[in-house]
């Protein structure tokens, strides 16, 4: 992918995230080929379920709870297709001169699945859960600036931050942050504002929803209905799409997406995203507790040859650094190439010559993750590092393994800004810094980067957190990775996103069926 170096202003940033857009070369609106039509039930075949799932939105870890997420609830704002804001539940926003208070103001007539009316109070007790103290939501960390956050009257909603911050707005738009009734906690009959109402609740089997009447976008969602069942296995998933037994998969792999082009009444939408794998090193946890030891390995890893026969070219190669290009603030880095011998010198300066360690790998946490696995063993091999691939189960990958095991396979969606990114991955406090990355130097940059109004000083500051992270953090980070979904060609309006699959977990709403 060419890189794009796009100027953005403050006053452009929170107009528009249209760089991003042009970076990633998608258009900026969806067309569709025909108008919408109303009406049956929308079947999911989806990877990336556990049986721990949960409708509480600030639990949410995989794929599956962002879709749970968007089907039930909504959040202040959107981040469409291309990166671009749009309003949701506020229909406007604005900041004062520092950017440390911004004031939303929420759309009219908007209720909940109850038919009780969304005030501004909801939204303050919506938000402050993310921000208690024994909160583990994903999105407390990118919520750390807020100093207070109040209920000015039913309508409007004001958040002081400790610093400006003209990226806040996306920070809302984030799927952790559904909005609910006040004092709501009863997960399992889960009510918000969403495209839809649940209808019933099996964790990591079975879900069904139905269609909100309350909603307040007219005219949307078109199904009636939305089913989805909890398939892990890649093969599994696209069989059922193949006999109809449902609508649309996910997670399709990229070994059989070109032969599944090619198949009659079968559509396959590939979006280029943000959308990074991952080796994950735990670097509390010798031997990947040492810098350099962590530096080898992304020496020791083939990234052209696992984008051509994991990925089948459906991607772009990494650089262990979690900003992609065609992002405003990404740092054109030296690039970590395949390099054995040097791979082998930082070992033995480390002490750890012919390394050995253990890699958990399943096709659970991302498709093709095993094979990638046994390609990064064969290339390491060269250096004199041994890496026994265990196979773990699909199942309760996420459960058993993340964050658990010192060295294992993962995956990471993007985010739209690259403070939202940073933050979330490799912030010290990040209940999603699954590394365990702590660096008092990185925490304190991407803090002063965060309030800094002079844009070129920003951008440097941005490339110095990637240099560090590209040096010493625990990710290894061989491609950013095209989404696959897959779908019967009769469902309508299924498009490319740059944020994450199945349009951002927001294809419930904007898909139809035809008659």
């Amino acid at each position: 992918m060419a890189q794009h170096r796009i100027a953005i202003t403050r006053r452009t940033a929170l107009a528009t995230a249209g760089g991003l857009a042009l970076g990633f070369g998608l258009p900026f609106a969806a067309s569709a080929d025909e108008a919408p039509k109303r009406g049956g039930t929308l079947k999911l075949a989806l990877g990336g379920a556990s049986s721990t799932d949960s409708l509480d939105p600030s639990t949410t870890q995989n794929s599956m709870g962002t879709v749970l997420n968007r089907l039930t609830y909504s959040t202040l704002v959107e981040v469409d297709a291309t990166g671009k804001l749009q309003p949701e539940l506020a229909r406007s926003w604005s900041a004062n001169a520092g950017a440390d208070q911004w004031t939303f103001t929420l759309q009219d007539g908007v209720r909940f699945h109850n038919d009780t009316p969304l005030t501004a109070g909801d939204v303050v007790y919506s938000i402050n859960r993310h921000l208690s103290k024994d909160s583990i939501s994903g999105a407390k960390p990118l919520l750390a600036a807020v100093t207070k956050l109040e209920a000015k009257d039913d309508s409007t909603v004001v958040f002081s931050l400790n610093g400006g911050n003209a990226d806040f707005p996306y920070v809302l738009g984030d799927y952790h942050l559904g909005i609910v009734p006040d004092g709501f906690e009863d997960w399992n009959n889960a009510i918000g504002t969403g495209p839809f109402m649940l209808k019933s609740f099996d964790p990591g089997v079975r879900i069904t929803f139905e269609r909100n009447p309350h909603y307040f976008r007219a005219g949307r969602p078109y199904v009636d209905a939305v089913e989805i069942l909890a398939v892990n296995d890649g093969t599994a998933r696209l069989s059922a799409l193949q006999s109809g037994s449902v609508d649309v998969v996910n997670r399709v792999e990229t070994r059989v997406a070109s032969q599944l082009k090619q198949s009659a009444g079968i559509d396959v939408v590939v979006s280029p995203s943000r959308t990074h794998y991952c080796f994950v090193m735990d670097t509390r946890v010798a031997p990947f507790s040492d810098p350099k030891v962590r530096l080898a390995l992304k020496y020791a890893i083939d990234r052209k040859s696992i984008l051509k026969n994991v990925l089948a070219g459906y991607g772009s190669i990494g650089n262990d650094q979690s900003i992609p290009e065609g992002d405003p603030f990404y740092a054109a880095l030296e690039q970590h190439e395949y390099d054995p011998e040097k791979a082998r010198a930082l070992l033995k300066e480390a002490g750890h010559e012919n390394l050995e360690i253990e890699l958990s790998a399943a096709d659970g946490a991302f498709a093709g993750a095993v094979d990638m696995a046994v390609l990064f063993a064969d290339a390491a091999k060269k250096a004199g590092i041994t890496v026994k691939v265990k196979r773990e189960a699909d199942d309760s990958y996420w459960d058993v393994i993340w964050m658990k095991k010192p060295f294992y396979m993962s995956w990471f969606g993007g985010r739209p800004t690259a403070d939202m990114m940073l933050t979330l991955a490799y912030q010290s406090e990040s209940s999603w810094n699954d590394t365990f990355f702590k660096d008092a130097k990185f925490d304190a940059l991407l803090a002063e980067a965060r309030v800094s109004q002079d844009e070129a000083k920003r951008r440097e500051m941005y490339a110095e957190l990637q240099r560090i992270v590209w040096e010493t953090g625990g990710y290894l980070i061989p491609v950013f990775a095209n989404t696959i979904d897959a779908a019967s060609n009769r469902v309508h309006g299924l498009q490319p996103n740059i944020n994450s699959e199945l349009m951002a977990g927001r294809l419930g709403e904007y898909v139809w069926l035809e008659s």
